[in-house]
This record gives structure tokens, sequence and C-alpha cells, in this order.
């Protein structure tokens, strides 16, 4: 259980550093982005802007559209909202665990909750294939 949850920490917390370091790396630095169309009026290909900051494509080398929604819609402000509940789960895990009485919900948590969240990360190095829900 502590190899779980200690190996969620370390995801969400690289999760965070690298939304920060994205938004800091940007000129308008509110890590809200949206795709664009690139004008030409076919559809396939776009860019990803931050304000009025092309963040990829556009004068770098067009995306396709479908990419370039991608981006836009993991951007660093969701990251950091991701973050933060990924975060409020984890708090709730450590609750239930301490709590004797709630064996059940625990049970769910260490069973079924907590393996999901980990399934996120399965390429990660550290990931434990036995976590696999």
């Amino acid at each position: 259980m502590v190899e779980l949850i200690d190996f969620l920490h370390a995801r969400i917390n690289e999760d965070e550093q690298t939304a920060k370091e994205a938004i800091e790396s940007e000129r308008s630095g509110n890590g809200t982005w949206r795709a664009k169309d690139d004008g030409t009026g076919t559809g396939l290909w776009g860019y990803v802007m931050s304000g009025h900051y092309p963040i990829c494509g556009h004068d770098i080398g067009d995306v396709r559209m479908a990419h370039a929604d991608h981006i836009a819609r993991h951007d660093p402000a969701r990251a950091l909202r991701e973050v933060e509940a990924k975060r409020r789960v984890l708090t709730r895990a450590q609750e239930l665990h301490d709590d004797p009485f709630d064996n059940d919900l625990w049970t769910e948590y260490l069973t079924g909750v907590l393996p999901a969240m980990a399934a996120a990360y399965s390429n990660h190095q550290d990931y434990n294939p036995e976590w696999t829900p």
C-alpha cells in the first residue's frame, strides 16, 4: 500500500512540476491554451496559442488540428487542476486507512481506486504490474 501511494505522489509531483515549467516558459504565463485553425479553411492544420502567443505550430510549422486540439485540451492549467484532484483522492485514501471503522471503503480504495489511478502511469519504469486493476 505504501509503495503504491508513494508511487502516485511521485507521479503527481512530476505532473505538477512539468505543468509549472510549461507555464513559466510561455509569454502569457497563465497555462490556459487553445487550438486555432491555421486559417487555410481546410481544418487539417493549426497551432496552439497561449493568449496571443503560439506554443506550437504557426510560424514554427503547423501541426495537425487534431493534435493541436489535444494539446490545448490538456494544457498546464488543466494538468494543475488534475494534480489537485488526485491529491484530494490520496488524502481521502489516507483518512480511510487511518480509520479503523471503515474497512470496506478502505478496501475499495486499495483494490479499486488507487490501482485505477496508478494505471494512468503504467508506462512509467517504477509502475508495478501487480497494481493493474
